[in-house]
């Protein structure tokens, strides 16, 4: 196999975690957050803040234009950085917490590293709204060495793959394909889980300049994620062990997915350990 993933062990540049509010969180409850998340931040190496400002611009809810509530404390962003790359990231707003990593080792590391920055946070927002969406989200990069051919390009593709059109398991060049479906979550008849990719592949073409790096022919990059969301009025994770429970199924979803997509030989190199996929 001669698709190499970006990091010596796994694919990953990027990861993310989100949860959603039904409703936005009120003023006095978004600047007690701010301050708490502030020192959590700062006590685990997450010194630099931004702040976040309303958007200017009216929001269109079905057809009717309705203006942001000016909030004096919209939300932050807290950010360890080196060297101008950004390693980790707690973005708090009125509507939503997340945490993403560039730094990634393994998915029990970065579950703890959630949990310590984020638990606290969302036991308190639960108290005050539902949180109705819990959402992971990966990205994923593989290099084609150059030396490669065209017909090469091919080679990231699992054949068997279902979720895959067969027009581009044979596709030699740059290509993009997509794909999205809801399916039940077995651990509750009120929520579904909504299962999105995106499949990116670009090739230099003979005649035209190199698009990569001198030692690159060509590159994948596969965006995944996972949503799990609830579908009855009034119902929502309540607790960061519900939500962490939620986050360790969808992880191991959207390694099932990862794998469908990609060749077992790059299965086999980034020691996904999947489950079978199944529709």
């Amino acid at each position: 196999m001669s698709w190499t993933p970006v990091n010596a062990d796994h694919a990953i540049e990027r990861v993310l975690f989100t949860t959603l509010f039904s409703d936005q969180l009120p003023t006095k409850v978004m600047s007690q957050l701010g301050v708490e998340l502030g020192a959590k931040a700062s006590s685990v190496g997450i010194n630099e803040m931004v702040q976040l400002s309303p958007p200017p611009f009216p929001i269109h809810f079905d057809g009717a234009v309705q203006q942001q509530p000016q909030m004096p404390n919209f939300g932050q962003v807290y950010r360890k950085t080196s060297n101008g790359i950004v390693l980790e990231e707690i973005n708090c707003t009125a509507m939503s917490l997340s945490f993403s990593a560039t730094l990634y080792v393994h998915w029990k590391d970065f579950l703890e590293r959630v949990e310590e920055c984020l638990a606290e946070a969302i036991n308190r927002v639960a108290e005050v709204t539902d949180i109705v969406d819990v959402r992971l989200e990966y990205w994923d990069k593989f290099n084609l060495p150059h030396g490669n051919t065209a017909a090469d390009v091919k080679s990231l593709v699992n054949p068997a793959s279902r979720l895959i059109p067969g027009y581009f398991k044979e596709q030699k060049g740059s290509w993009h394909t997509h794909f999205g479906f809801f399916t039940p979550d077995h651990n509750s008849n009120s929520r579904r889980v909504l299962v999105n990719g995106n499949v990116d592949v670009a090739a230099n073409v003979d005649g035209f300049p190199s698009m990569f790096e001198p030692d690159i022919y060509a590159q994948a990059r596969v965006h995944t994620l996972a949503a799990t969301q609830h579908t009855v009025p009034n119902q929502s994770f309540d607790s960061w062990d519900v939500i962490k429970s939620v986050a360790n199924h969808e992880h191991d979803l959207l390694k099932s997915v990862m794998a469908d997509c990609i060749h077992s030989d790059l299965v086999k190199a980034i020691n996904l350990n999947a489950n079978p996929f199944e529709l």
